[in-house]
């Protein structure tokens, strides 16, 4: 149930250190232990959960730009066994994703604006299980209604006793 914010300028490291703990960068030197049981080395072993009790989402092209809606439903529920599918499409019409109309989810990806894309990644990692959520500039290009909506989410998630960490240039944003 606890929030850490990193909090600091462009090029401080902030998602470089984001992107080891999330498994998305492996070029450091060291090691780390996840939920004081398994190491970095143990992260993508199928017999150990690492890999599905972290929720990362941050910047970026985060899924294949010729991909639909659809498609990347399919694909996160084949490489997360708690991904919930239900949850997903409450996620899309919670944050108001114009892919979820009709025949909206045969939308590829490439065609949501960079808010829909932020808020299509972030409906995938809420609808999973997971632990540990790991939050990289969220908000940049979310209007101010569907922050309100992501922070009601973040509460919502620190009420249900997982962590999180959330990284920004605003201060406002980690509170």
């Amino acid at each position: 149930g606890f929030a850490t914010a990193l909090i600091g300028e462009n090029g401080a490291g902030k998602t470089t250190l984001i992107n080891i703990l999330a498994g998305t960068r492996l070029d450091y030197k060291g090691e780390l232990t996840f939920f004081g049981k398994w190491n970095d080395k143990d992260r993508e072993q199928e017999d150990v959960p690492v890999r599905e009790m972290i929720g990362y989402t941050g910047p970026g092209n985060y899924y294949l730009p010729n991909w639909t809606v659809q498609q990347v439903e399919e694909v996160t529920q084949m490489l997360f066994d708690k991904f919930d599918r239900e949850k997903f499409e409450s996620l899309l019409e919670q944050l108001q994703i114009s892919a979820n109309t009709a025949g909206g989810k045969q939308k590829k990806v490439s065609d949501l604006s960079d808010g829909n894309k932020m808020k299509l990644m972030l409906a995938g990692v809420l609808a999973r299980e997971t632990s540990l959520l790991i939050l990289d500039e969220i908000t940049q290009s979310l209007s101010q209604d569907t922050r309100q909506v992501i922070y009601r989410l973040k509460d919502r998630f620190k009420k249900e006793n997982r962590a999180m960490i959330i990284i920004s240039h605003d201060l406002d944003e980690t509170l």
